[in-house]
């Protein structure tokens, strides 16, 4: 990736950390836009339609996603427990664990 596509995913996780939703968004759409092979920001944009309680956004994202990462696996996560659905749950924290731990 470019420098101005790691400055860029740096200013979106230092707004989301913040709590600055809106514009970690931002950032987010115009990483998704400028550079859509970057998974990084496809990622950020779907935590912050979760965190705005946008949940139909965020599963129209996660298909998107093309690599199986930690994050991508604490989006499912995040859905499942929203859906309550108890079986994917735990299989979702299992691999979240490993992800984290392995």
């Amino acid at each position: 990736m470019t420098n101005f596509a790691n400055l860029l995913y740096l200013l979106t996780e230092f707004s989301l950390r913040s709590g600055f939703v809106e514009k970690a968004e931002i950032y987010s759409k115009a990483g998704v836009e400028l550079f859509n092979e970057d998974q990084r920001f496809k990622e950020s944009l779907a935590y912050c339609c979760i965190l705005k309680d946008e949940y139909a956004k965020a599963r129209e994202l996660i298909p998107k996603m093309e690599l199986k990462t930690t994050n991508r696996t604490f989006l499912d996560l995040k859905l499942a427990i929203q859906d309550n659905d108890i079986e994917n749950i735990n299989g979702l924290l299992g691999e979240y664990y490993d992800s984290l731990f392995l």
